[in-house]
């Protein structure tokens, strides 16, 4: 059970990636604590006031001010993380550049197929 929520979580960071609602690259900052009520850049829910969250941010090349915020509750950030990272691994073993800017990735790099999770 635990799995299965894990993975569908997964496939839900994936998407938020794939349509730009979080970069797919490492945040420049990160903060930690309670939650404000805004909504997670991963799942879109909440991020409530009696839970614990993160709000990270992004530089951008040539801009002045950051990316961000973003606001993921810790469970989302973790799921979030561990696929910029193998996103960075294999860029690393392909010899690949990482996308600027906004870090948007078609699902045809994700190594996932495209009608997975759609009904």
């Amino acid at each position: 059970m635990e799995e299965t929520a894990h993975q569908d979580l997964r496939v839900v960071a994936h998407r938020a990636i794939e349509a730009g609602r979080v970069p797919a690259r490492r945040p420049e900052s990160t903060w930690g604590g309670a939650g404000c009520g805004a909504r997670c850049a991963v799942c879109a829910l909440p991020v409530a006031v009696d839970q614990l969250g993160f709000e990270v941010d992004f530089a951008v090349p040539g801009q002045p001010l950051p990316l961000g915020p973003y606001h993921m509750h810790v469970r989302c950030y973790h799921v979030w993380e561990s696929i910029v990272g193998n996103l960075e691994i294999a860029a690393t073993i392909k010899g690949l550049k990482l996308p600027n800017g906004d870090g948007r990735i078609g699902a045809d790099e994700w190594g996932i197929e495209q009608s997975q999770g759609k009904g």
